[in-house]
């Protein structure tokens, strides 16, 4: 009998038959699944997304909070399995969550402009809270810049959002000058000195 055989942690092994995969509890798939985003076993997570295919079962809350999980832990490959699984990359928690800003908030830059190519970046609002300040905060320039341009028209987002005071909040002059050498006289009335100004006199 064939055996799924995966680690999780402090040496211990766990083993499943693969051909009695719907007699176990979908609790116990679960659990595998989350031991598993840890890991680089990536092999064996494609063969726990296949238990959950044999159970018939299809991708929700549950399958999107082991997504959020992988975009924390920067588990690429972990993600890139669960999307092809079904996951919607523009999936949100409760506590409004996304996977962009789940890697984003740990500068999991490659996971985010993953995301934002495959459809994920929706929102355009500002706030600590949202998942637009979450990138300009803690990802660098030029993911920002490919992010900004999945969102849609990046000039009509600049001149119409917050997006350029979002960037003064978190004191970011790096993105501000990739704004004003991509974009120049595109943006807002103000010169990249006088918003850098604007920084300074924030203080420390």
């Amino acid at each position: 009998m064939k055996y799924l055989k995966y680690e999780t942690g402090d040496n211990r092994i766990a083993a499943l038959p693969v051909d009695k995969a719907k007699a176990y509890p979908l609790s116990d798939i679960f659990s595998l699944l989350e031991d598993g985003i840890g890991t680089t076993e990536i092999i064996l997570f494609h063969d726990i997304l296949d238990y959950c295919s044999l159970k018939e079962i299809k991708p929700d809350k549950d399958f999107e909070t082991h997504l959020l999980l992988a975009c924390c832990n920067g588990e690429t490959a972990h993600v890139n399995a669960l999307l092809e699984f079904g996951v919607d990359p523009a999936c949100k928690n409760a506590d409004g969550e996304t996977p962009i800003s789940s890697a984003a908030a740990w500068s999991h830059d490659g996971i985010v402009i993953s995301l934002a190519y495959q459809g994920a970046a929706k929102e355009i609002r500002f706030g600590e809270e949202f998942e637009a300040s979450t990138v300009i905060a803690n990802c660098n320039p030029n993911t920002i810049l490919d992010y900004l341009g999945e969102l849609g028209d990046e000039v009509k987002i600049l001149a119409e959002t917050d997006f350029i005071q979002a960037v003064l909040h978190f004191d970011r002059i790096d993105i501000l000058k990739r704004l004003f050498q991509t974009y120049g006289a595109e943006l807002p009335s103000k010169t990249l000195a006088e918003l850098e100004a604007e920084i300074g006199s924030k203080g420390p």
